[in-house]
């Protein structure tokens, strides 16, 4: 494997700079999506990718995806979340790795920062200078005294710089971690573009996906957890159903609570308006059927399904919570509403549903808005001009 590293030029001649995209996933989620979101659309011409991760089977398709973009993948026990990350031996060999693949940048993408903080340290024992961490995920509360002074110590000595994917989680690690400002960047998530068309035949996907066939149609994606306040959107349901009852509504995805929330509906007496569709891979189809999109979520570090309902031209109504705010432009692209809300969601919906001009005028803005701010062209821009800022710094020091 590691022959194969051994050429770092490009066609012409210059030198590539190998970036090394470092993940300890154990199963598929949105860090990964992104992680080979970045990969696929790298520069090839000036920087040459790897991917390191942990040897575990639920990756597979992550390790799959890259090996068939022609990229190389090593897989190891070093990176496993089942091991002591932190010990000295583990550290070493980890450095050893690195040194060996000939790194000159490494980019970590977790959910929390200090699952990255023993690829750190192993970076500064190679002489690695140059690390970007990108955190994706949301913090419940401030961290303590001794855990803020060990974090500004590892990331004052062994980390360039973090990335987060919204201001209000660059905040958070700020305010509740005690993260150095300066350190802390915002660069917002993408999606492809390609992949999101809105002329796709809503009607016919009904059919297909043995959605409700006639009748305006709300629906929500996400995992069935307690993140994505399903229970909220269920109240809403019966809110909307109250006032116009030839509306339907579905929930795709699956989840831990898939059970118990389907339990509620019975409950709540929505479940004969309500379907539980399960997991669809083809997110974009399943947005094509909806009229409007709904989130209501209880925290949420971006939301990308809302950028990619807004590239379907769907309006969007969602909770005020995380980096939602971001993401839609409230009275232009969507409406935001306090979380927990039922009520409140429910006449947001209302209002799209009762005025069809109305939601087309905010879906064709949500569509323009993700082709500004969400693309995959903006991302890789801003993130191979923080490679470039960040390599420059190492090979000044």
């Amino acid at each position: 494997m590691l022959g194969l590293l051994d050429s770092k030029t490009s066609e012409n001649g210059a030198a590539k700079r190998r970036v090394a995209y470092m993940t300890e996933s154990f199963t598929m989620g949105g860090v990964e999506q992104s992680t080979a979101m970045l990969i696929a659309n790298l520069n090839k011409d000036r920087f040459e990718p790897i991917l390191i991760c942990a040897n575990e089977p639920d990756i597979a398709p992550l390790v799959q995806n890259v090996r068939a973009m022609g990229v190389n993948v090593v897989q190891t026990d070093l990176l496993s979340v089942r091991r002591s990350n932190m010990s000295v031996k583990n550290i070493r060999a980890l450095s050893q790795l690195l040194k060996d693949l000939k790194v000159d940048l490494i980019h970590v993408q977790v959910l929390g920062g200090t699952g990255a903080r023993y690829i750190a340290l192993a970076a500064k024992v190679a002489h690695i200078d140059a690390v970007i961490i990108t955190i994706r995920g949301a913090l419940s509360g401030a961290v303590g005294f001794k855990e803020r002074l060990v974090t500004r110590l590892i990331d004052r000595t062994c980390v360039t710089v973090y990335t987060t994917a919204s201001e209000d989680n660059r905040r958070q690690q700020i305010e509740l971690v005690g993260r150095d400002p300066d350190q802390v960047e915002v660069i917002y998530n993408a999606i492809d573009l390609r992949r999101f068309n809105p002329e796709i035949d809503g009607a016919e996907t009904r059919r297909a996906l043995n959605f409700p066939p006639s009748g305006p149609l709300v629906g929500t994606i996400g995992r069935l957890a307690e993140q994505k306040g399903i229970e909220t959107f269920l109240a809403m349901a019966a809110h909307v159903h109250a006032a116009m009852p030839d509306v339907s509504f579905v929930i795709v995805g699956e989840g831990p609570k898939r059970s118990e929330y389907e339990g509620v509906a019975k409950e709540k007496g929505v479940d004969g308006y309500v379907r539980f569709a399960g997991y669809h891979s083809d997110v974009d189809r399943c947005l094509a059927a909806l009229d409007v999109f709904a989130l209501a979520s209880v925290f949420e570090p971006f939301g990308l399904v809302l950028a990619e309902a807004m590239a379907m031209k769907k309006p969007v109504v969602a909770t005020r919570v995380g980096g939602i705010p971001e993401v839609v432009a409230t009275g232009e692209t969507g409406f935001v509403v306090p979380a927990g809300d039922a009520e409140a969601m429910s006449i947001a919906v209302q209002k799209y549903l009762k005025d069809p001009a109305l939601a087309r005028e905010h879906g064709e803005a949500g569509r323009k808005r993700v082709e500004a701010c969400f693309s995959i062209p903006r991302l890789m821009s801003e993130m191979e001009s923080l490679y470039d800022r960040v390599l420059l710094g190492a090979a000044r020091r």
